[in-house]
């Protein structure tokens, strides 16, 4: 599996580095189901980390800190597997 990279976030919110990578998805012509998808995660993402954070701002430390927040507040198993 390939790790993400970021390019040229200064100054670019979490919000929209989420609207930008949604518009990726389009571009890449994915299903409007996958894209929904990505969306409805975002609304998790945006429970924990303000929209308006800046994205230079979410450390592994705070991804982690939101991984626990899901384990404590989703009964999911697929989360559980993979914890």
């Amino acid at each position: 599996m390939h790790k993400l990279k970021m390019k040229a976030t200064k100054g670019l919110t979490f919000e929209e580095g989420c609207n930008k990578y949604l518009e990726y998805c389009r571009q890449r012509n994915l299903r409007q189901g996958t894209i929904n998808h990505y969306r409805q995660s975002y609304v998790q993402f945006f429970k924990f980390f303000e929209p308006d954070t800046p994205i230079e701002q979410i450390t592994e430390k705070s991804y982690n800190s939101y991984v626990l927040h899901l384990k404590k507040t989703l009964n999911n198993d697929v989360i559980k597997m993979f914890m």
